[in-house]
Parts: C-alpha cells; structure tokens; sequence
C-alpha cells in the first residue's frame, strides 16, 4: 500500500517528470574543477571536428558520474553513449563484436568473404576520415572497468592511441574449421570512458591503459551546502517547492551523495499534506518512518555503532560484525561502513574496527531502546 500511497500523492499533487536530471553543464552541480575542464574540451572537439579525449571518472557510488556521461554526449551533440559492464568483457570475440557495433557494418570484400566495412565517412582503401561532417565520434563506456581483464585492456592500447581510427587488426574467437582466426575491424574515432568505484584496483592492473586517457578525475562527495542545491534544483523541475529547513535536513542527511538527497526528494512527496510543498514536518516524517537518525544513519549503521560501544569500543573483525547485522561481509564494507568510516565514526586497524569519540558522541544519551537513540554532530 506504500508505493501506491505515494504514487497517489505524485498524482495528487501533479508533480512533473520525477526523473529528471541536469541536461547540460550549466545545470549540473558540483565537481566545478572537471565540469570547466569538460566544457572546454567539448568546445575544441566541436572546433576541431574530432572525437573527446578519453576519460577515467572514479569515486563512490551517487555522485553524478553517470549523469556527468550523459550530459556530455548531449552538449558534443552525439547520441546516448554505449554502455557495457567490464564483467561482460570477458574474451577477445566480445571485445571485437563491441569495437564493430561502433560504426562497422558487416560486408563482404571482392573476394566474398565476410569483413567489417568502414562507417559513413570513411575511405575504404586509405582508412582515413575523409568527410568529418557525417562521423558521429560515439562514447563507448565502460562501467566497473576494474572487472576488465587485463590482456583484454592490453588490447585497446593501439585503438586508444591518437589518429587510430582506420584499419586495426583485433583478435576474434570467430572459428572456421575449428581454428581461430582475425578480423579486419574498422574502429572509428571514439571516445572511451571507465567508470570504477575502484580506482587503485584499476590502477595496478591497467596503469599503461589509463596512461592514454588523458583526462582522470575523481569524484568528490558533496558538501551540504552542494547537496542543499541539488535539492531545491530537483524539487523545482519535478514542480515542487521546499522549505529551507526541509531542504536542510535532506541534504544534511545525504552522506555528500546526490543520488540520496534526489531520492528522498522523491519519497517524501508521500508524506506531503500541502499540495505543491515540502515541509520540515514532511521531511521529519519520512526519516523517522525510514528510521534513518538525525545524523543520516540507517538502523543497521546505529547498531554497528552501538556493537562497537558494547564490545568496549573495539576492535571487532568484520565477520563478527556481519553475524551481529545479520548480512554478509561485503554490504557491511560496500553498503554500511564507507558513511561511518568518511564522517569518522570508526577506524580500521589491524585487529577489526575501532569506534572513535565522535562514534560514541553519535550513539550516546538516552533513548538507547528506539531508533533514534543517536545524537546529531555539530
């Protein structure tokens, strides 16, 4: 009955498209450092008629990477980018069919065997762009490039290389009479970006990759102050108006990742008695329903902290920790510890994990039986 409730507050209160994002640079908030690197990227790609340098965006899960993609494709003018996940490039033959979806088209040469003809623009004999007007330069990204293997990596070096469009020779796993065989592939000029939550990972196994991506950037959390923003913003387009303590309070209780603050801009349209408006009782509704306390922290985060102060502070291995939650080890570590660990709620060491005092601050003072027991930092 929730979900339904809550779409028939969306009707209700005539809320516009509740996915929207930031179309363009200007729109899109945080990150000012890549975001001016990008526009003046973007405007010399367009003057030179050439593709984006390759990128590397790294950081924590919600903070705009994916969004940041899509606006870049809009403001080149190109088409949405391709996606792949680095999990599913796991031979040579997936490498070579995703090279060929860039703009490739199956053929055959004067001889009737099957090749993979140039795009639009392309000559034929030279391999080289001749007509820079109709080439469309896709964006080829790949998320969770961590997860690629390495010899798969090694194999992008030369179509990372500048001017590789043309002819390139690519292994494929395509057999006849049992044998494996190359492709002649067409790659045209793109762009290629990796997306990783992971970037040391990435790093040691693919530095001399990452090394012809010219632009790296990582992804900061963002400030309440960025976070206040992004709220008010999304609330503006979906047709809404919020209260300066509502939009605090969600801000404030984000964790510095936007994808949070716009998804509780989302739900607590259901807990709205105003037909176009969030109010702060609103706001304090939806987190005290959701059980999340006035530092931002879910109920499996309160209970971590408060296994730790039980446990005379520490340390407690991780396993130990994921019996007491109930989970398995890698939501503690992916899903629960990373809020605690930025705000320095605890430590890690060699022995498990060590509350800190603005750990013990957070849990103390009464009301330890509800889930609200924790008190707010300043």
């Amino acid at each position: 009955m929730g979900g339904l409730y809550v779409f028939t507050e969306i009707v209700r209160m005539g809320i516009r498209n509740t996915n929207w994002k930031p179309r363009n640079l200007s729109e899109y908030i945080g990150q000012d450092l890549l975001v001016r690197e990008l526009a003046v990227e973007i405007q010399a790609s367009i003057k030179e008629r050439r593709a984006l340098n390759h990128m590397v965006f790294h950081g924590g899960p919600g903070v705009g990477k994916t969004t940041l993609i899509d606006i870049i494709a809009k403001s080149r003018g190109l088409g949405p980018p391709v996606r792949v996940p680095g999990k599913s490039l796991k031979d040579h033959d997936r490498l070579t069919e995703l090279m060929c979806s860039l703009g490739g088209k199956p053929g055959k040469d004067k001889n009737g065997h099957n090749i993979i003809l140039p795009p639009d623009g392309y000559d034929l004999k030279t391999g080289l762009l001749v007509d820079p007007s109709v080439a469309t330069f896709p964006i080829l990204v790949i998320d969770e490039a961590e997860c690629v293997d390495t010899s798969i990596l090694e194999l992008l070096h030369q179509v990372l290389e500048p001017e590789s469009s043309g002819l390139r020779w690519m292994l494929g796993q395509k057999t006849e009479s049992g044998r494996k065989k190359q492709w002649n592939v067409w790659v045209v000029e793109f762009t290629m970006i990796f997306l990783t939550n992971y970037f040391g990972k990435l790093m040691r196994k693919a530095s001399a990759t990452l090394s012809r991506m010219p632009i790296q950037h990582g992804f900061e959390y963002y400030s309440i102050d960025e976070l206040h923003d992004v709220v008010t913003q999304f609330a503006e387009h979906i047709g809404l108006t919020i209260d300066e303590d509502a939009a605090e309070m969600i801000a404030s209780r984000s964790h510095g990742e936007p994808r949070w603050a716009v998804n509780y801009v989302r739900m607590v349209v259901g807990y709205s008695t105003s037909e176009r408006n969030i109010s702060l009782f609103a706001a304090s509704k939806m987190f005290e329903t959701k059980g999340i306390d006035s530092n931002g922290f879910n109920r499996d985060q309160i209970t971590y902290l408060k296994s730790l102060v039980d446990a005379g502070g520490g340390p407690l291995g991780i396993d130990a920790l994921s019996v007491i939650l109930n989970t398995q080890r890698d939501t503690v570590e992916i899903t629960i510890e990373p809020a605690l660990l930025r705000r320095g709620m605890v430590m890690r060491s060699q022995d498990g994990r060590v509350i800190t005092s603005e750990g013990r601050v957070a849990v103390s003072g009464d009301g330890a039986a509800s889930p609200f027991y924790s008190r707010a930092l300043g």
